[in-house]
């Protein structure tokens, strides 16, 4: 009796063959290093967005201590009240909202910005002093590396 051959289960429909699995899968791990580059380039500062982890509670409830924030480069002429912005103080940056613009359009531009858990205004801030507008928060992430630096992250 003559033995018929046996059909392999790759040559089945549901079943891909060999090769194509293992290039799924050095595909899939391609994608994995890729991403996992885009968010080391992302945070060593690679892309003009700097995330921030916001380590004070001035900007309470809208922004709590632990959160991250995604600053972007922005022309100080396009801020508006509302905005919130990150600008350098003497030694240290301050994320603040802004509160009145004054002198727009012109070289003496000033802007007026408090924190919203502060009770007063900051002294003005200088269209030099503008770092950029906050794009994007994200909750809680930055908790890790204030706890990391020794910071409370309880509020």
């Amino acid at each position: 009796m003559k033995k018929e051959p046996e059909q392999s289960k790759s040559s089945e429909p549901n079943n891909p063959k060999v090769s194509d699995r293992k290039t799924i899968s050095c595909l899939r791990w391609a994608a994995y290093f890729f991403v996992l580059a885009l968010v080391l380039a992302f945070f060593a500062g690679a892309f003009p967005a700097a995330p921030i982890v916001v380590a004070t509670g001035s900007m309470a409830p809208a922004i709590q201590v632990g959160d991250v924030v995604l600053v972007w480069p922005i022309d100080p002429d396009k801020l508006e009240e509302g905005d919130i912005i990150r600008y350098k103080g003497d030694g240290y940056t301050v994320i603040h909202r802004v509160v009145e613009v004054n002198g727009r359009d012109t070289d003496d531009l000033q802007l007026i910005t408090k924190g919203d858990a502060n009770n007063g205004n900051d002294s003005p801030v200088s269209r030099e002093q503008i770092i950029g507008k906050v794009i994007l928060k994200i909750p809680y992430i930055g908790k890790l590396v204030l706890w990391l630096h020794g910071l409370r992250s309880d509020g």
